[in-house]
Parts: C-alpha cells; sequence; structure tokens
C-alpha cells in the first residue's frame, strides 16, 4: 500500500515539476510533455522501489518486536517449549564454575 501511494506521490510530483521547468524555458509542448511523461514513470518506479523497501523494512521490525515481546516460548508450537526448557536447564546445569 504505501508503495502504491509513494511510487503515485512523486511520479506526480516529478511530472508537475517537469511541465513547470519546461514552460518556464519556453520548450515546445510536445518536448515539455516527453519529458515529464518519462519523469513521471521513472519516478513512481522509483518510488514503488522505496515504498517497497519501506513495507519490508516495517514488517522485518514489526517481527522482530512481536518476538521479543512473545517470548522465544510462545512464537513456536506449545510441544516445543518444554523441550527447549530442559534443553536449557541441561545447559545451564554443567557451566557452572567449580570454586577449589
Amino acid at each position: 500500500m504505501v508503495s502504491r501511494f509513494l511510487g503515485a506521490g512523486l511520479g506526480l510530483l516529478a511530472f508537475a515539476v517537469a511541465g513547470i521547468a519546461g514552460i518556464v524555458v519556453h520548450n515546445p509542448i510536445e518536448v515539455t510533455l516527453s519529458r515529464s511523461l518519462l519523469a513521471l514513470v521513472v519516478f513512481f518506479a522509483i518510488g514503488r522501489l522505496l515504498g517497497g523497501a519501506v513495507e519490508l523494512m516495517v514488517e522485518e521490525h514489526v517481527r522482530g518486536r512481536r518476538s521479543v515481546v512473545e517470548g522465544p516460548g510462545e512464537s513456536g508450537s506449545a510441544e516445543d517449549a518444554p523441550a527447549s526448557r530442559d534443553a536449557a536447564a541441561t545447559k545451564g546445569a554443567g557451566s557452572a564454575p567449580q570454586r577449589s
């Protein structure tokens, strides 16, 4: 959704800027419109790519935050949680430092 809005917004902005620039410097209408349309297509593509990257970053961030909030045992199935706790307890029991 964001990529569509960003692509459309950047494309229309580029079209307007190129059109106004062409009118200000008194270019022929064919040149102004062709350059404006080219700018629209190019900046639409750039906006879609940037918007897609933003969507991926936000989704990845939300997944990371969700796993931190839920904890490692809640994101998997209920059968995996006791096994992972038993493995952690066994691993921690043998690694305690001994004093002499």
